[in-house]
C-alpha cells in the first residue's frame, strides 16, 4: 500500500517537472533518517508506527509558487489512500457504486503550505468536523485505511482504530447511554465490561462458546474503544486460558478475565483457579450460564455451576440473574466494581456466574427457539439506566464506585479525597448506622468515643446527624442530631427543599426507611456523593440500593480522627451546611411530640388512659424518659426485631418538656 502511494507521488512530480514547475532536489535535501526518493523508514507514534518515504522536489526561481499548488493538489488530490489507485478507474468506481450519504472529503483534505524555500502539506485521512447543531456542539472524528488486494475487513478495522485512537484519545469518551441496545443482555454486558475497564480490568482470556456472545460482543466493542490500552485473546482450550490469566497475575500483580460459556467449559478451569487461591493471585472468572429454568431438566451444557468452586479458593461468588430491564443497571456496575475490588484486595479469585436468555446475539425481534405467541424480545432503556448516579457515570468515564481498603496508604488516600469532598460540599450530612465495634486495630477506638468524634465531626464541618436507633447513645449525646428525623423527613415540604450534596455515612445498616429515601434520591443528582466509612467482614457489601460512591472499609474511629485532623486544616470559611437548619426543625418536632403521642394513644383506646395499655409508641417514650433521669442505673437495652426496633427508630429520642429556645430537656 506504501508502495503504491509512493508510485503515485513520483509519477505526480514526474508530470510538474515535464511542465517546468519542479526540479529534482540535489543530494543535500536528504531528512534526518538519510532516507530521499522512496527510501523507507518507521515513525513511531503511541498507538501505531508508520511505514514512511521521503521525496524532495524544489521549485525553480521563475515559476510561481500559486502553480505550483495548483498543480499539486490536482495531481494529489485524491490520494490512493483515499480515492484508490489508478485514479480515474477507482474515482469512476465510488461515483458509480458508493453511498451518497458517505462523503470521502472528511479524509481527504489537503492541509499545509507552499512556499519557494520549503513546504509542509499534509493530507487528512485522519480529521475531525466541528459543527453547531443542535443543543451540544458536535465534534465527529474520522480514520480511514485503504484496500488493496489481500485486504480483508478484519485487518482493515483493527487499522482504523488503531489511526483513529490517536485523534480520539485526545477527547472524553462518549456517553454510554444504553438508550440504543437492541437487547437487555446487550444493555448489561455493556455497562458491566465498561465497568470491568474502569476499575482496571484491561486483559480477557476469552474460550469459545455460544452462551458467552453478550460478553465477548461487548468486550469486542470495548477493545475498539480502548485501543492499545483494552486486550482480548481468544484461547480456544479452558484450561489453557486459566493459566494465561495466572500467569499475568503473577507478573504484574493485577487481576485478568476469564470468560467461558456454560457447561463442563467452566470446570476446566479448576486448576487455575485452586492455584490462584493458594498463592493469593488476582483472578476474575465470568462463567456464562443456562437461564435457572434450564438447570436440573437435562439441557445441553447445563451443569450445577453455582458455587462449583470451593470457598476454601474463592474469595466471592456472585449468581446473576438473567439480563432484564426489571433490575436497574446500577446493579450490574457494583456488581462489576465490587468483584474487582475483591480479586485486588483479597488477593484471589473471583467468580461472577451470569445467567443469559435468548437472544444471544445482539438481535431484537422473536425469541429464537421460542415459538411461543408474543414472544419477542423487549428492552425499556429509560427504566433500565432510571438509576441514581447512573447520568454521572455515562458521562464522566469515572468507574462507579471507589473502593479504599483497609491498610494505612488507602486510609490516606481515603481521608484526602473525603476531605476535600467536605470541602467543596455546601449541602453535606452525616448519616449514623450501626457503629461495628472492631477494636482489631492497634488504636482501635470503642463505640463511646466514636460517637464523640462523629459530633465533634458535624460541629466542624456544620452538618446535620441523622442518627438511627443503632447508633447507640449518639442521639442522646449530641447536639447536631436531627430529633425525629424519620417524622420531619416525611414532611412534603421538607423533602422539597432537602437536597444533599454529599452523605457520609458511618456505619450499617440504616433502619430508617425515610433516610434511605433521602439518601437514594440524593444520588439522582450527578454531582452528588455517598461516602461510607464501615469496617467490612470479608466480602460484605453494605449498600442495599446501590448508592455509595466511596466505600471505605475501616474502623470508623480510626478513620474520623484522621478526617477530623484534615477537616481542621479547612479555612471556616470553606465548612458549613445549608442544610443545617433542620436540627431546629426536629427540635420544633421534638417539644410537642410527647402530646403528639399522648393524643394519638387516647384517640385509639377511645378513652382516657386510666389504667388502659401503653401504645408502642408510648412505651418508646417512657423508655426515652428513663434514659434521661439521672437516677437510672446504666444499663443496655436490647431491641427485639419487627415493629420494637421500627417503634425505637420513630420516637427513642430525648424528650423536651418546654419550647425548643429555652434548651432545657426533661431528665
Amino acid at each position: 500500500e506504501n508502495r503504491v502511494t509512493g508510485q503515485f507521488i513520483q509519477n505526480t512530480f514526474s508530470e510538474l517537472e515535464k511542465s517546468g514547475f519542479l526540479s529534482v532536489s540535489p543530494p543535500s535535501g536528504a531528512n534526518e533518517t538519510g532516507s530521499i526518493d522512496g527510501t523507507f523508514f518507521v515513525r513511531r507514534l503511541r498507538h501505531l508506527q508508520h511505514l514512511c518515504q521521503r521525496y524532495d522536489r524544489q521549485i525553480p526561481q521563475d515559476v510561481c509558487s500559486t502553480e505550483v499548488i495548483r498543480g499539486l493538489l490536482s495531481g494529489l488530490h485524491p490520494t490512493p489512500a483515499v480515492g484508490g489507485f489508478p485514479k480515474r478507474k477507482a474515482t469512476e468506481f465510488i461515483r458509480e457504486y458508493e453511498s451518497t450519504g458517505f462523503d470521502r472529503g472528511f479524509y481527504s483534505g489537503p492541509f499545509g503550505y507552499i512556499g519557494r524555500d520549503s513546504a509542509e502539506i499534509v493530507v487528512a485521512i485522519r480529521s475531525g468536523l466541528w459543527s453547531k447543531g443542535g443543543e451540544r456542539p458536535k465534534l465527529s472524528v474520522y480514520a480511514g485505511a485503504g484496500i488493496v488486494p489481500g485486504s480483508t475487513v478484519q485487518g482493515e478495522w483493527a487499522e482504523t482504530s488503531y489511526k483513529l485512537a490517536v485523534v480520539s484519545s485526545i477527547f472524553p469518551q462518549s456517553p454510554i447511554t444504553l438508550q440504543q441496545a437492541a437487547t437487555p443482555n446487550v444493555a448489561w454486558a455493556t455497562a458491566f465490561i465498561e465497568e470491568l475497564i474502569r476499575n482496571g480490568i484491561a486483559q480477557f482470556y476469552i474460550c469459545p462458546g455460544s452462551r458467552s456472545t453478550p460478553l465477548v460482543a461487548a468486550i469486542a466493542k470495548a477493545v475498539r474503544s480502548y485501543v492499545g490500552v483494552v486486550r482480548a485473546c481468544s484461547i480456544h482450550d479452558e484450561r489453557g486460558a486459566g493459566f494465561r490469566a495466572v500467569g499475568f497475575a503473577r507478573g504484574c500483580g493485577r487481576p485478568a478475565a476469564i470468560v467461558t460459556s456454560s457447561g463442563t467449559a467452566v470446570a476446566n478451569l479448576y486448576p487455575a483457579v485452586v492455584e490462584a487461591g493458594v498463592d493469593g493471585l488476582p483472578l476474575l472468572v465470568l462463567t456464562a450460564d443456562r437461564p435457572y429454568e434450564n438447570r436440573n431438566t437435562g439441557a445441553n451444557q447445563a451443569i450445577d455451576q453455582v458455587k462449583i468452586f470451593s470457598d476454601s479458593y474463592l474469595r466471592w461468588f456472585r449468581d446473576i440473574l438473567p439480563p432484564s430491564d426489571d433490575i436497574p443497571v446500577s446493579v450490574a456496575l457494583a456488581d462489576a466494581a465490587h468483584a474487582v475490588a475483591l480479586a485486588k484486595n483479597l488477593r484471589g479469585p473471583v467468580h461472577l456466574n451470569i445467567q443469559f436468555r435468548e437472544n444471544l446475539a445482539p438481535d431484537a425481534g422473536p425469541i429464537r427457539n421460542d415459538d411461543r405467541s408474543r414472544s419477542v424480545t423487549t428492552y425499556d432503556a429509560i427504566k433500565f439506566t432510571d438509576s441514581p448516579a447512573f447520568q454521572k457515570w455515562s458521562l464522566g468515564g469515572n468507574r462507579w464506585l471507589n473502593v479504599y481498603a483497609q491498610e494505612t496508604n488507602a486510609r490516606r488516600f481515603a481521608v484526602s479525597d473525603i476531605g476535600n469532598l467536605i470541602a467543596k460540599s455546601k449541602r453535606g450530612i452525616i448519616v449514623v448506622g450501626n457503629l461495628r465495634k472492631t477494636g482489631a486495630e492497634a488504636g482501635a477506638e470503642d463505640i463511646s468515643e466514636t460517637i464523640g468524634l462523629i459530633s465533634s465531626l458535624a460541629h466542624a464541618t456544620g452538618f446535620p446527624i441523622f442518627a438511627s436507633a443503632l447508633s447507640g447513645v449518639l442521639r442522646f449525646e449530641s447536639a447536631n442530631v436531627v430529633p425525629f428525623a424519620e417524622h420531619v423527613l416525611r414532611s412534603p415540604i421538607v423533602q422539597e427543599k432537602f437536597q444533599p450534596d454529599l452523605v457520609i455515612q458511618f456505619g450499617a445498616p440504616l433502619v430508617s426507611t425515610e433516610i434511605c429515601k433521602v439518601v437514594k434520591a440524593a444520588t439522582r443528582d450527578a454531582a452528588a456523593k455517598h461516602v461510607l466509612v464501615h469496617p467490612h467482614q470479608t466480602s460484605e457489601r453494605a449498600d442495599p440500593d446501590f448508592t455509595v460512591s466511596h466505600n471505605i472499609d475501616s474502623d470508623i474511629g480510626l478513620f474520623l480522627r484522621a478526617l477530623t485532623s484534615f477537616v481542621d486544616k479547612i479555612p471556616p470559611q470553606r465548612l458549613g451546611s445549608e442544610l443545617s437548619h433542620i436540627v431546629e426543625i426536629g427540635k420544633v418536632v421534638q417539644s410537642e411530640m410527647p402530646k403528639i403521642v399522648e393524643k394519638a394513644a387516647t384517640t385509639t383506646r377511645g378513652v382516657k388512659s386510666g389504667g388502659a395499655k401503653l401504645s408502642e409508641p408510648e412505651i418508646v417514650v417512657a423508655l426515652a424518659r428513663a434514659f434521661m433521669d439521672t437516677n437510672t442505673p446504666e444499663s443496655s437495652l436490647f431491641l427485639s426485631n419487627s415493629m420494637p426496633i421500627r417503634d425505637a427508630e420513630a420516637f427513642l429520642y430525648p424528650m423536651r418538656t418546654t419550647s425548643p429556645s429555652d434548651g432545657k430537656i426533661c431528665r
